[in-house]
């Protein structure tokens, strides 16, 4: 899906595709803890790699969309994008991807 032209759409199913592979890699882990909130369940994902041997280069990212309620890449940023409060430009989408794509094919293997 090209964000150029459809940067609500990306951004969207960017959303639905981490939320869900966050879900199924850490059942997959055996983790008990099934908060609500999703930037709870990507800090429990992060601290999950780091014990797997990622390293907080790696995670940098991961972590700050977890913990940093108010940056344009967190969960609650990207829920405001989806439910109409803002408009996502295909820099948002691109952004995320790029900064999450080592995180996301490493679940996805994981996961599948």
């Amino acid at each position: 899906m090209d964000a150029d032209d459809f940067s609500f759409a990306a951004t969207y199913l960017l959303r639905a595709v981490i939320e869900k592979m966050t879900v199924l890699f850490l059942r997959k882990q055996g983790s008990g803890n099934n908060p609500k909130e999703l930037h709870v369940k990507l800090s429990l994902m992060a601290d999950t790699l780091k014990n797997d041997g990622w390293n907080d280069r790696q995670l940098k990212f991961l972590r700050i969309v977890a913990s940093d309620k108010d940056s344009r890449y967190s969960p609650d940023s990207i829920g405001n994008f989806v439910h109409g409060g803002a408009v996502p430009t295909k820099e948002n989408a691109n952004k995320m991807w790029d900064s999450l794509e080592e995180v996301i094919r490493h679940v996805l293997k994981e996961i599948e």
